[in-house]
């Protein structure tokens, strides 16, 4: 059994066609869709009573739980899982089956396809988008792992945290989801949800140690995070005073240095280390960025 679980976390977003790609699917006997709604949305329960002849649908309420994703993961059973926020489709008829035919073959932990950015009128190609949707899943592999508390970006590196543990993730060359406009970033992450984002690349990197993940993984993963900070915040549009952030980003800074860096400069210590209370947090990303860049491009 596949346990699709859509999560609703946006008032007005089409959930229809989402449940409706659902209905289209030539395995949809093996599937069972499980809603997470935020809002106790009425619209969505109609949708329900149309599509409940069709497929096997379950409706959540989840005004009160602080994590949507996991809220799907407790409330399921099935061997296997697949995310799907509401508003995106599945590509065609066939998405879950090819999933499922693979994973089933080669008795792995993830398998994945190709998602399209529908931009107006436009698909753009994306290999990967990086978080748990669209992924299939073997519940098995990751029953005892939870995301973490923190909604934002959970799902980015929950997914991230399943690929530090496990080599077995395979990708697939054939579009399986299309990701609505309004519920994708191509940065990956959102001026006005910074503080988020570093909780949970935190959360990730400390999740991997106590599973003993793959230390060259945890070291990529925290070399693009910095990237995609340093990429969107700069000097004239990011300064705090903030002391949780600045101690938050001291913490990346010591991760920074045992995963990333095999070698202590002088310099980086003498400006970025020793004086690192007393400067804007952003000072800080503009070197590690530096580096970073240097560390993804030439090694």
């Amino acid at each position: 059994m596949i346990d699709v679980i859509v999560i609703n976390d946006k008032e007005n977003s089409d959930i229809s066609k989402t449940i409706f790609s659902i209905c289209l699917q030539n395995i949809k006997d093996k599937v069972k869709v499980t809603i997470i709604d935020k809002f106790d949305n009425d619209e969505i329960k109609k949708n329900i009573s149309l599509f409940s002849g069709r497929l096997s649908i379950e409706y959540v309420c989840s005004k009160n739980d602080e994590n949507l994703f996991q809220t799907g993961l407790n409330k399921t059973k099935g061997k296997y899982l697949f995310f799907i926020k509401s508003g995106d489709v599945l590509y065609d008829a066939f998405s879950l089956s090819g999933l499922y035919n693979y994973i089933e073959e080669k008795k792995c932990t993830i398998v994945y396809g190709s998602c399209l950015f529908k931009k107006q009128n436009d698909l753009e190609l994306i290999e990967d988008n990086n978080n748990i949707c669209g992924k299939l899943v073997k519940r098995k592999s990751i029953e005892k792992l939870s995301f973490n508390y923190i909604y934002e970006y959970s799902d980015i590196f929950f997914y991230n945290l399943i690929t530090s543990l496990f080599a077995d993730c395979f990708y697939l060359d054939d579009p399986v989801l299309v990701i609505d406009e309004n519920d994708f970033s191509l940065s990956g992450l959102k001026y006005d949800l910074f503080n988020e984002y570093l909780l949970n690349l935190l959360w990730f990197i400390e999740c991997s140690e106590e599973n003993n993940g793959d230390k060259d993984y945890i070291s990529y993963v925290i070399l693009n995070s910095i990237m995609l900070i340093y990429n969107l915040y700069n000097l004239n549009y990011f300064v705090t005073d903030s002391s949780k952030i600045v101690n938050e980003s001291y913490d990346l800074y010591l991760y920074y240095k045992k995963y990333c860096l095999d070698y202590d400069k002088e310099e980086f210590n003498k400006i970025y280390f020793n004086n690192i209370l007393n400067v804007p947090v952003i000072s800080i990303y503009d070197f590690l960025g530096l580096i970073a860049k240097q560390e993804l491009y030439f090694n």
